[in-house]
């Protein structure tokens, strides 16, 4: 197939081919159409292990067309997550309301990401909440922004992504 995509210029089964194309016994191939390193898929019991290639473009391909459909098919829990600024550019000022905030609302997660310093004036929040139910996920996001907002006395608004 390689060969036929004039990637590579023989079609021979050669020694270094051969080893690339192992698996841990078990295993499944996880398909790249990208380039020529399979993902792995180890089942071992319970866990579930992924492996991929180093190559952005192929590891991006894979977990995109492979992982991601599986963990949404078989995980039992859902996930919301919002991304919000808020035009403050001291995240140790920043920190104590996000740590108010996540014992008002336990079942949230919430992590900042400023910018090197002096390079803006806007954090960035990721506010997540993993449930069963999508409606009471988005509830429990959108209810942490607004104590955030709050205990801050700063509106949030949308990041681009």
């Amino acid at each position: 197939m390689l060969h036929e995509k004039k990637i590579v210029d023989a079609a021979d089964l050669t020694d270094a081919r051969r080893k690339m194309a192992q698996l841990p016994k078990g295993a499944r191939a996880l398909d790249n159409r990208v380039g020529g390193a399979p993902g792995v898929m180890i089942q071992d019991d319970d866990t579930t292990i992924f492996c991929l290639p180093g190559v952005p473009a192929e590891l991006k391909f894979i977990f995109d067309d492979s992982i991601i459909p599986w963990v949404r098919e078989n995980s039992l829990q859902k996930f919301h997550e919002q991304i919000v600024e808020f035009q403050m550019k001291d995240e140790s000022v920043f920190a104590p309301a996000i740590d108010s905030v996540m014992k008002k609302v336990p079942s949230v997660y919430i992590k900042s990401m400023p910018k090197p310093y002096g390079t803006t004036k806007v954090i960035r929040v990721w506010i997540s909440a993993r449930g069963a139910n999508d409606a009471e996920l988005k509830e429990i996001v959108q209810r942490a922004i607004l104590h955030l907002e709050e205990e801050t006395g700063i509106q949030s608004k949308p990041a681009n992504k």
